[in-house]
């Protein structure tokens, strides 16, 4: 591994996650290398593929997106078009409307590991609309229920006998790792597949920052997205 790669690694974990062991981040590396790397808006879907008037995006650096994270970290109020335009006027900044687009949807992805613009897929929600606030969408995407179902309950109680080989063997239950998520846990019953967030490490760093800065259950997902 080049300094160069352990430098802006140390940067990108420090900084979105609190983490100052990037070596613990494989996977999660895996997926943010792969986003840089496609940072076009032919992949992401921003503009239309097909307008010749498109001018081609220069591809993002970790300092795009880092600036892009911090530009949501300071205000989660912010919609994706106020965030874009926050963005492409920040100080000594040379970012293009693609590029500005494209860097506040990959620090989505980075910071909170939330794909916020796909449409289809199983147990995908709506994406980032251009109306609506930042905290807003991440709560959207983590609904929660104000009171537990009987089915819940049973399930708890019995969570210690809820093995994989029994859902696998008993129920021709297959699993499937996903990136985002918002999918975790999702059954997909048309394919008898269950989806599995496999970035551990992503989730110990953001619990341990969350924890070293005192976030308590009573703080609400404002402050928690500040964090």
């Amino acid at each position: 591994m080049s300094g160069n790669i352990v430098d802006y690694r140390a940067h990108v974990a420090s900084e979105l996650l609190g983490c100052d062991k990037p070596h613990h981040l494989e996977s999660y590396f895996t997926v943010y290398d792969n986003l840089l790397a496609r940072s076009d808006v032919r992949v992401l879907q921003i503009e239309d593929p097909e307008d010749p008037g498109r001018q081609r995006v220069v591809p993002l650096t970790y300092k795009d997106i880092l600036n892009a994270a911090n530009v949501l970290r300071v205000d989660s109020s912010l919609t994706p078009k106020q965030a874009i335009q926050r963005l492409a006027t920040e100080p000594n900044s040379a970012y293009a409307q693609q590029q500005s687009k494209l860097a506040i949807l990959i620090a989505v992805r980075c910071m909170f590991m939330l794909d916020s613009s796909i449409r289809e897929g199983v147990g995908v929600r709506e994406p980032w609309q251009e109306d609506e606030r930042l905290v807003d969408f991440v709560c959207k995407s983590f609904p929660k229920s104000l009171e537990l179902s009987n089915r819940a309950l049973q399930a708890l109680q019995a969570q210690k006998s809820l093995k994989a080989w029994k859902l696998k063997i008993r129920s021709g239950i297959t699993f499937k790792g996903t990136d985002n998520l918002a999918q975790h846990l999702l059954l997909d019953p048309a394919n008898s597949t269950l989806y599995i967030f496999h970035h551990t490490a992503f989730l110990k760093a953001q619990l341990a920052r969350l924890q070293a800065m005192g976030f308590g259950k009573e703080d609400g997902m404002s402050t928690c997205l500040r964090m």
